[in-house]
């Protein structure tokens, strides 16, 4: 089980209550693939997690834009990775369906994803985004 510690969060309320989505499934996911979880289950975290990267991916990279990230095309790159990744995950489960090995590439997708991307990438993003929106709430005050 993976707790949503403070060096998970970026401090910005919309994107961490989508990260604590996708913490919610990861620590969901080790029962996929047992006898206890049936296919339509394990269709649905597939659904919920394709739906939850087009929503998140697309939010954060509108933050990106709205701000003026200097890392915009290095983040995206990321972001690009984990579709593709996605997409071959889709793939094996179509194959082999909701196998012991489909639940340990799925686990290791989500849990490279909140160990590497969110706590090294999006907190940084979370930081710029509060620095600036910081900066541009001063600027207001002086006009």
């Amino acid at each position: 089980m993976v707790a949503y510690t403070d060096d998970l969060k970026t401090f910005i309320p919309s994107i961490d209550e989508q990260h604590e989505e996708l913490l919610s499934l990861l620590n969901n996911v080790e029962i996929i693939g047992t006898a206890a979880h049936t296919k339509e289950e394990t269709e649905k975290a597939l659904e919920f997690l394709g739906a939850y990267i087009e929503k998140h991916l697309s939010y954060e990279e509108e933050l990106m834009v709205e701000y003026g990230y200097p890392e915009y095309s290095w983040h995206v790159n990321w972001h690009d990775g984990y579709i593709n990744q996605f997409k071959n995950l889709k793939g094996e489960y179509a194959k082999n369906g909701p196998s012991p090995n489909f639940t340990h590439i799925l686990t290791e997708f989500l849990m490279k994803w909140v160990i590497t991307h969110i706590r090294n990438v999006d907190t940084d993003l979370g930081h710029y985004i509060r620095d600036h929106a910081r900066y541009k709430n001063s600027r207001k005050e002086t006009l």
